[in-house]
């Protein structure tokens, strides 16, 4: 077996890193096993990066040599399994993968606090060992690079940010590039899915909706993937701070910033179509109450949004549809397919998403829908977006 640096024996190949092969190793003076990390000539950006690194989320670099053109780095092995191995036997439980995700966001919150901040910008389930105690190492920094930076450094297409596969504009890369990329790891622990995952059109105001993979996701869990995953950058968290603080609360957000703050004194109904019995949320009533696809798109996007002022949503910004869920009173989603029909003698539950409105303004809604013996119903109703917090 092949013998580096007089010490290091190679034992086997772990695997192919950005920049190059990962070797495990023996210390043949300590007896100890290592893995060894080969860089290519000219590509000190990670051992530079790796050289001012102290964290237990990354692995501990123990030396650092040149041999035969190259650089090498010797680091800590780590015991465990790739979070793409685990990923391959099917999606994780919901607590686990929230719990793996708040790991993940102290190592990219680490990078992006360092002076000057680096980003990973290749943040992907082949790059995130879990070790048998369930802690989380970010491998491979062969795509770090300092904030700002306009170099072209591609990512991995499903994981990177849509301004990060830009490459021929040569915008400076920002934060919000690893925030996108956390938001789409936590969709594949969710879903499974790690490859051909959803792709988000860049600049558009909505990320991804989860509960349309996995109905069963908590909507705490599914608004940290939304808003991370937005295409307009600014849209997203500000900071890795904010998602891991949103992760603490996963479970306790049963409305995560998708609910207008609707109380009993803004309705003015004679009959109790719509009620909200001191609730936070809007309950759709109607007995054999049926809801189509056509409803859905009058609900979310074919419907005009009047401010208190008298101008139309679409007149002072960009005109975007709402997405409306439904969920039953259990709070579970509600999917409904093109051509579908869905019946039900239960109340309903509408979510508008807060997010796309404006504070301090009153809107008025129209929906309409079919009832039992093929009527149609229409409803106008008034709102006001108020935080909650």
């Amino acid at each position: 077996m092949r013998v580096y640096h007089q010490k290091y024996q190679v034992l086997e190949k772990l695997g192919q890193g950005s920049s190059g092969q990962v070797y495990k190793v023996r210390d043949l003076h300590l007896d100890k096993i290592w893995a060894m990390k080969e860089i290519p000539s000219g590509g000190s950006r990670e051992l530079q990066a790796l050289k001012r690194m102290s964290h237990p989320r990354f692995p501990r670099i123990v030396d650092a040599f040149r041999e035969g053109g190259r650089n090498y780095l010797v680091m800590d092995y780590v015991e465990g399994r790739t979070l793409e191995d685990i990923l391959h036997r099917g999606s994780l439980p919901e607590q686990e993968a929230v719990w793996l995700t708040g790991q993940i966001a102290e190592a990219l919150q680490y990078l992006h606090e360092m002076t000057p901040p680096l980003l990973y910008l290749d943040l992907k389930p082949s790059n995130i060992m879990v070790t048998p105690e369930k802690e989380v190492k970010l491998i491979d920094l062969g795509s770090v690079a300092l904030q700002g930076a306009k170099e072209q450094i591609s990512g991995t297409v499903g994981y990177a940010s849509p301004e990060q596969m830009r490459l021929a504009r040569g915008a400076g890369l920002h934060q919000g590039s690893d925030i996108y990329s956390l938001g789409m790891v936590l969709f594949a622990m969710i879903t499974g899915k790690v490859r051909g995952l959803p792709l988000v059109t860049e600049g558009s105001r909505r990320g991804i909706l989860a509960g349309r993979y996995m109905p069963e996701i908590s909507s705490g869990t599914e608004a940290v993937i939304e808003k991370c995953t937005r295409g307009n950058p600014s849209r997203r968290y500000g900071s890795l701070r904010e998602v891991r603080e949103e992760l603490k609360h996963w479970r306790k957000r049963r409305r995560p910033g998708w609910y207008l703050g609707c109380q009993r004194q803004y309705w003015h109904q004679e009959k109790s179509i719509l009620y909200t019995a001191g609730k936070s949320c809007m309950e759709m009533a109607g007995k054999l109450f049926y809801w189509t696809i056509p409803v859905l798109l009058a609900a979310a996007g074919g419907m005009m949004l009047y401010t208190s002022k008298e101008k139309t949503y679409a007149a002072e910004t960009e005109n975007v549809p709402l997405e409306v869920t439904l969920r039953d009173p259990l709070w579970r989603k509600i999917l409904i397919r093109a051509g579908s029909v869905y019946r039900t003698d239960d109340n309903l539950i509408l979510e508008i998403p807060w997010e796309m409105l404006e504070k301090d303004e009153v809107y008025e809604f129209e929906l309409s829908g079919k009832t039992g013996d093929g009527q149609k119903k229409s409803f106008s109703f008034l709102c006001a977006y108020k935080n909650q917090g």
